[in-house]
Formats: structure tokens, sequence, C-alpha cells
């Protein structure tokens, strides 16, 4: 990934990607509320477009989609080509399953779920970014769980005696890891997606180090429950 030098001096450290945005069904707690009955592809379209406005004019710069996110790809080459942005203003990663596909380039990004629950992947990470690599955190709320609406009462309560949401402080405790740099919001609605983004390493202190250490879980147990959530 060559991210062109202003947007690296002046882009926030949080992304978007669109894996919530680009299909109808998806794993992430809450969904019905934020989303309700009507996922259609052109509901779903405008959505995204909303979603995608609030973020460029908050400063987001880079946009994460893959091949498996339903049109996510289809709707984004709609926003830009209607935004008429180019790739010196904006920068978009994609996935493309397991084939190779770099025209034997090296690979200079590497992207990967860290969250509360599942912090396995840090030390791997961490080498990633001292080699130079850009780290790029995804699944920061674990698919919902780390929100007002989740399943993790201390954290929800450690947010609200410092007045933030859960969202906001699961945010936090990702953009606190030295080694991240970029954390993605899967936000599906502009008041989630401002609530991200107004999260701030500073929002983590020390004083939080032992509920992290209590809500960190076995990595096979994370993704076994992970496994069995369901689409909504």
């Amino acid at each position: 990934m060559s991210w062109p030098p202003e947007l690296l001096r002046t882009a926030p450290r949080i992304g978007l990607g669109l894996a919530a945005l680009g299909r109808p069904a998806y794993i992430t707690t809450d969904r019905q509320a934020e989303l309700g009955p009507d996922r259609s592809v052109e509901s779903l379209r405008q959505r995204t477009d909303e979603v995608l406005d609030a973020a460029y004019e908050a400063g987001v710069r880079y946009i994460d989609v893959a091949r498996s996110y339903g049109l996510a790809e289809n709707f984004l080459a709609g926003w830009l080509q209607r935004r008429g942005l180019t790739a010196a203003e904006i920068v978009v990663g994609s996935k493309w399953g397991y084939t190779y596909v770099g025209s034997w380039r090296m690979f200079d990004a590497v992207q990967t779920t860290w969250n509360l629950l599942e912090p396995s992947s840090a030390d791997t990470l961490a080498k990633a970014h001292a080699a130079g690599m850009t780290v790029i955190v995804k699944e920061a709320l674990a698919n919902g769980r780390l929100t007002d609406a989740g399943d993790q009462p201390a954290l929800v309560r450690a947010a609200a005696a410092r007045g933030l949401s859960t969202d906001n402080l699961a945010i936090s405790a990702a953009l606190a890891q030295p080694w991240v740099d970029i954390v993605l919001s899967g936000a599906v609605t502009v008041e989630t997606l401002r609530s991200n983004l107004a999260a701030s390493a500073a929002h983590w202190d020390s004083e939080l180090n032992e509920l992290a250490a209590a809500l960190a879980i076995q990595a096979p147990v994370y993704w076994d429950e992970r496994a069995r959530r369901s689409w909504t």
C-alpha cells in the first residue's frame, strides 16, 4: 500500500470498513436496530453513501472493502465516481481471497483482528510495525460485543465512568497500542461513525490495563464464539 505523503500527515488514524454496509446480513450486534427492515440494494447503497460522505468530511482517508463484502466495492466505486476523488485524495484497500495478486511486489501493510477480547496478535503486529509495515486493525469492537449493546458490562461501566461510549473506549484501546497505524470503524450509521471517530489513545489510561487483562479470552474460544454468532 502506497500512501500519498500528504494523507499520512493529515488523515486520522481511524479508517472506515464497509463489511457491514455492503451486505444485507452480518454478525454485528444490534444490527436490526441500526439498519431496520429495509435491506434492499438501493437502501444500503444510499446508507453507504451517507456514511462515506460523513467519514470523508470528518477527514477519514482510508476505506476498506473486499470482494466478500457483498456489494461494498460496487457501492464504493459509485461513490468515488460521484465525488470525483483520485488516488491522491483517498486510499482504498481491498482483498481478493487467497490468490497472490501482488504483481511480484512486496505487500507493505497487514490487516488483522485485534480487540480487548482477542489481543493475541499483538506481538506479531508489533514486529510487523517495527519492520516498517502499516498495521491496520479490524474488528476493534468485536462485531459489536464491545459496544453499549454488547456483552461486556465491565467495559460499559468503565466507559460510563469516563463519560465515554463503550465503542469509543474500545477503539481508544486499539489506538493506544504503539504498533497500530489505522483502526477500522465498521459503522453503519453516521451517529455511530461520529462516536467511533471521537476515540483517542488519550482516553485509554494505565488504570484500564487491569480491565484489559480481565477481558481477554483465549483465542480459540473467541473464534469459536464468533463462528456461532447469528447473521442478522
